[in-house]
């Protein structure tokens, strides 16, 4: 007799479309713990805004939110911004790349952390002389990034970017990725 066991909803409130395209391409190579619903907030200012009106609808799911640190201070600004929307979060709910998604692309091709000067390598690796961040840009790299690179992203991610530092100059996704992604 098989037993069928319903995964339990998790919501992902992200601040645009790169991190569900992303999000997507793993889940293309590896398998999901939960059913996953990505919300495209279309910008930081209403992440908190989409994260109530899901706690509202849905108050026993999980929700976690995406962020860049880009022009964010710390996990502190972004956990006050949300109180002073009179929303508690917890912190362990809040995922942040430091300083730009775009770090994390090239890390899936790269050994070393890299922090600026992101076209360098974005032509270097995905053949994109003039980066813009658009669809087109994104579809062409994702393309180019197979599941062994997701692997060594994961890895290197774990010896890189994570870090116990006071300013969040890291990246937490290695957590994200293993809590919601079996990855081998």
């Amino acid at each position: 007799m098989n037993s069928f066991k319903f995964k339990e909803d998790l919501y992902i409130i992200c601040e645009g479309p790169t991190e569900i395209k992303f999000i997507n391409k793993l889940k293309e190579y590896f398998v999901c713990k939960y059913n996953l619903i990505l919300i495209n907030a279309k910008g930081k200012p209403r992440i908190s805004k989409e994260y109530l009106k899901v706690k509202k609808r849905n108050n026993y799911s999980k929700v976690f939110v995406m962020y860049d640190l880009d022009n964010v201070d710390t996990l502190d600004t972004i956990i006050n911004s949300y109180l002073d929307n009179g929303i508690k979060i917890n912190k362990k709910d809040i995922y942040y790349i430091n300083p730009d998604f775009e770090m994390l692309l090239i890390l899936c091709k790269e050994n070393k952390l890299i922090t600026n000067n992101y076209n360098t390598y974005i032509k270097k690796h995905f053949n994109i002389d003039n980066y813009k961040k658009s669809d087109r840009d994104l579809n062409k790299i994702l393309n180019l990034i197979s599941k062994d690179d997701l692997i060594n992203l994961n890895t290197k991610m774990k010896n890189l970017i994570i870090k116990d530092d006071k300013e969040n100059r890291s990246s937490n996704y290695y957590d994200l990725f293993n809590k919601i992604f079996i990855i081998k």
